[in-house]
């Protein structure tokens, strides 16, 4: 009998795995996809330009994974987010160089992180209407909430994940095949989903599997649907954790451009573009070796695009960034068919990430007996990140009874 069952090969589980090893303690991995890394997933394109489907950016590098990542050697770059612009109907707004935090009232702010004051929506910052309606934009595009619902102020305040951050030369899936090869390919069982985590006596059981423990690393979506069946008692705490979770709906559009489109119009490498008009849209424009661009769909219009064909997506993205004079006539230099993430859809993930909603705190990752859950959406310092993927699941082992 295994020591310990692990549901989901993503950060958080693949951390576990390594924390287990760590006190030489016996894994069995359960992956309910065809694949290894949970949302952290990684397309070759025709060129062989790695195009991250989830995360691209390492939020959080002073961070454990950060650690990981350097010792592992993985090249990469660092986008400081310095190349931003903002458009607001078509006009371009210049107020990127202090954006978000040109929009805060300092004194609310401090209030509310140090907890004097109670938390707001994001908006409550605002330091006049103009920085509030900024916010509740930011908020949906970060955070992938469709207004009027609005995200945490005090997580804004106190999330300690930089804008920008690492990215892989590799993309995500070069970190997740180091993680699987440390971890032991051979421990990792792919397409084989989860249906009942239940505790029969000393030990648990996963769909008749016997373990001593069982790790839940699920996204909040799979975690919230009742796909998984738990005693009563897990449940019980899985439900009073998640009060105030909600998951964050986006995808993206990527699309892989003619490496000479972005030196002939001298468009800066890491090119950050906010575009607003009856909703915001976030585009970036990755150089340096890789010409690819991305746009991201949130709150509503993650699910609409979903539902593209490859020539809609293409004249989506190509009427979003219209306003910027550098993407004109974006679709002759488009060189790939255009990739369209569906994590909503997704059934191994029904949804990207989380938000936290005013007046709530992430649950730190937590044992209900035998059973232990963890995951990106339990953890106070890099929520709803690689980061803290990562973070969580070695904190839950750590905390091995």
């Amino acid at each position: 009998m295994t020591d310990v069952i692990i549901i989901g090969a993503g950060i958080s589980g693949l951390s576990a795995a390594l924390a287990l090893k760590a006190r030489g303690l016996s894994y069995t991995i359960l992956e309910a996809s065809g694949e290894i890394g949970g949302r952290a997933q990684t397309r070759r394109l025709p060129s062989g330009v790695p195009a991250d489907l989830g995360p691209h950016w390492l939020h959080g590098e002073d961070s454990e994974l950060g650690d990981l990542i350097r010792a592992y050697g993985l090249p990469g770059h660092r986008d400081a987010s310095e190349a931003m612009r903002i458009y607001e109907f078509g006009q371009r707004v210049e107020r990127g160089d202090d954006w978000p935090d040109g929009a805060v009232d300092p004194d609310t702010a401090k209030a509310v992180a140090s907890g004097e004051s109670q938390d707001v929506p994001l908006s409550g910052l605002g330091k006049d209407e103009e920085g509030r309606k900024w916010l509740r934009r930011f908020g949906q595009g970060w955070n992938g909430l469709e207004p009027p619902a609005e995200p945490s102020a005090y997580e804004f305040l106190t999330d300690e994940s930089e804008p920008g951050g690492l990215q892989l030369d590799g993309g995500m899936a070069a970190l997740v095949a180091r993680m699987a090869e440390e971890v032991g390919r051979e421990s990792i069982r792919l397409d084989t989903p989860v249906a009942q985590v239940r505790s029969v006596g000393g030990r648990v059981e996963v769909d008749g599997m016997a373990a001593g423990r069982a790790v839940v690393t699920v996204g909040l979506g799979v975690l919230n649907s009742g796909g998984i069946g738990f005693d009563p008692e897990v449940q019980s705490v899985i439900a009073t954790a998640t009060q105030g979770l909600v998951v964050s709906r986006m995808n993206k559009i990527i699309l892989e451009l003619d490496p000479g489109f972005l030196s002939d119009r001298h468009i800066p490498e890491d090119l950050g573009v906010l575009m607003v008009d009856s909703r915001a849209h976030y585009c970036h424009v990755r150089g340096g070796g890789l010409p690819l661009l991305t746009l991201f769909a949130t709150g509503d219009a993650a699910g609409v695009v979903e539902g593209f064909s490859h020539v809609e997506a293409l004249h989506y993205v190509a009427e979003v960034v219209k306003a910027v004079p550098e993407l004109h006539d974006l679709k002759k230099y488009v060189v790939a068919e255009p990739i369209v993430t569906r994590w909503l859809a997704n059934p191994w993930t029904q949804g990207a990430y989380s938000a936290l909603m005013p007046g709530y705190r992430r649950h730190a990752p937590w044992w209900t007996g035998r059973v232990g859950i963890c995951g990106d959406s339990f953890d106070d310092r890099f929520p709803a990140s690689l980061a803290g993927a990562f973070r969580s699941g070695k904190r839950l082992i750590d905390a091995l009874p």
